[in-house]
């Protein structure tokens, strides 16, 4: 049904700098595509969503890598949809930050991402806030405090209101944040703390998750998933870990790349403690149904570092043109260092 009311409904119009219409614009801070993004920077009106794709598609504008950069007070909700949709569509991860190109050393400055820009934000696939940035939420209201004539009111507004929980299922959000925005008055702004981001699932969790315990042939595997999107140069998805009659091993599945052997590999084990590399000898790779396994042999002595260290981390050393390195890394808890003892204990 055509969203009647939707399109005269907008966030608090922004001032200031934020007031100029939303304008794009491409940069790389450093010699990779993952340090590659497109800058949104000014107030979401008509037609934003529009001008992102043609900006996008235009060869003149070089645009690669996966993320887009969030600097906005707002503007339209219907436009900040409609950005949001444009994003997911495209698999883009979303940021919200600044760019300052003066300052090697921390590209990414503090910026904001308010009202209907918070609302384009949850189209990232992956979604996070830069240092020191802002992610902000109110209730949806017309511009400079107008009120919807008596004869739409009541509909407008709930009509708007189901579009809104709509839109955050529709992007993987606990529509839980409805109630909060619609707690807060239009002239204030919510800021929801690191947890609330995390619990509502505004931002996307980064890394690999715990390490479970699973059957396997005659013993267990342990496993670790991955917690957030692949993106461009980090692709790897799981690691697992199990022993064979031959020792102890590490398992890094990594999709959309070629399972070429010949690679070395570099296992951590923490910020104090030196990395242990490990010879092409050691490494194997086959592919399945298109994603590949790359398989690396451990020493006892290496099996015994790992199950105490406080960190790990594994590399496949494979060059950028075969889509690497590949790799993964993970903060241990006790219960991680437990179940890969036990994967390296009972042999598969």
């Amino acid at each position: 049904m055509q969203r009647r009311w939707l399109g005269i409904l907008a966030m608090i119009t922004p001032l200031g700098a934020f007031a100029e219409p939303m304008k794009f614009a491409f940069d790389c801070y450093a010699n990779a595509s993952e340090s590659c993004f497109i800058a949104a920077v000014g107030t979401l009106d008509g037609g934003a969503a529009e001008r992102f794709e043609a900006f996008v598609d235009d060869p003149a504008n070089g645009v690669e890598g996966f993320q887009l950069l969030l600097d906005s007070a707002g503007g339209s909700l219907q436009d900040g949809i409609e950005l949001g949709r444009t994003i997911r569509a495209r698999g883009l991860h979303t940021l919200v930050g600044r760019y300052d190109g003066s300052n090697f050393d921390r590209p990414i400055a503090p910026g904001v991402c308010l009202s209907a820009c918070a609302y384009a934000f949850l189209g990232g696939e992956g979604r996070r806030l830069g240092e020191g940035s802002q992610l902000g939420f109110h209730q949806f209201a017309l511009p400079d405090g107008a009120a919807l004539p008596d004869a739409v009111g009541l509909a407008g507004g709930q009509e708007v209101s189901g579009t809104l929980i709509s839109y955050l299922i529709e992007m993987g959000v606990d529509p839980r944040l409805f109630v909060l925005a619609s707690a807060t008055p239009s002239s204030e702004m919510l800021y929801p703390t690191s947890e609330q981001r995390l619990e509502y699932d505004l931002e996307t969790p980064r890394g690999f998750g715990a390490f479970w315990l699973e059957p396997y042939g005659a013993g267990v595997v342990a496993a670790s998933k991955r917690l957030d999107s692949p993106r461009i140069y980090d692709e790897a998805v799981q690691l697992t870990a199990f022993c064979q009659s031959d020792g102890a091993h590490l398992l890094l599945t990594v999709p959309n790349v070629w399972a070429e052997s010949g690679y070395e590999a570099l296992l951590e084990f923490g910020p104090a403690t030196d990395a242990l590399p490990i010879g092409a000898a050691q490494v194997s790779a086959r592919e399945e149904d298109g994603v590949a396994l790359f398989k690396v042999s451990l020493t006892p002595r290496a099996a015994q570092a790992l199950v105490a260290a406080p960190q790990m981390g594994l590399t496949i050393q494979a060059p950028r043109v075969a889509g690497g390195p590949h790799w993964m890394r993970r903060t241990l808890t006790e219960m991680d260092r437990r179940t890969i003892e036990a994967a390296f204990r009972f042999c598969i």
